[in-house]
């Protein structure tokens, strides 16, 4: 079962799990990343119940993290196998009754066009959802995040609509 997203903030440990897998990814070359998959495998276990929605969520407000995605969209093999991984989690996600709901919130939250998000997971072609974060994620600082303000909106927001229970 995953969890929605927007329960305040994601826990460190499950921020630091999807860094680590997206660094690990963006930095390794083929052949060591091969020698790398049962680590990343037991990494990926610890955040299976994290909704993808918040997966994204870290990355697209961390411009380092933002940086290690773009370097995994560079190489075709890194990326097909970075998104069919997340994939399986959207697919599961995008038969809830609320999805389309929580990417809305998801896509206000991060200044994201709502409609284009929502066209794209009518689709469920979630390359291109990955894509679209990618592309539009905001320039950030280093160490910029969504403010607090910007974090009680949006749990707020889920709240009023029945998500964040």
């Amino acid at each position: 079962m995953l969890i929605n997203p927007y329960h305040g903030s994601i826990p460190k440990d499950e921020a630091g799990a999807v860094s680590e897998i997206v660094i690990v990814i963006s930095e390794s070359n083929l052949i060591s990343l091969a020698g790398k998959r049962k680590y990343l495998l037991r990494v990926g276990k610890k955040i299976e119940h994290l909704h993808p929605l918040d997966f994204l969520k870290v990355v697209a407000v961390s411009k380092p993290l933002l940086d290690h995605l773009r370097n995994i969209q560079k190489s075709s093999v890194k990326w097909r196998a970075f998104v069919s991984g997340i994939s399986k989690g959207f697919e599961e996600a995008s038969n809830k009754e609320k999805f389309g709901d929580e990417v809305a919130i998801f896509a206000e939250g991060l200044q994201y066009s709502k409609d284009e998000l929502l066209k794209i997971t009518r689709k469920k072609d979630w390359d291109s959802f990955v894509r679209f974060v990618l592309a539009n994620a905001k320039n950030l600082n280093e160490d910029q995040s969504l403010s607090s303000s910007q974090k009680k909106q949006t749990t707020d927001q889920m709240q009023e609509s029945g998500l964040g229970k």
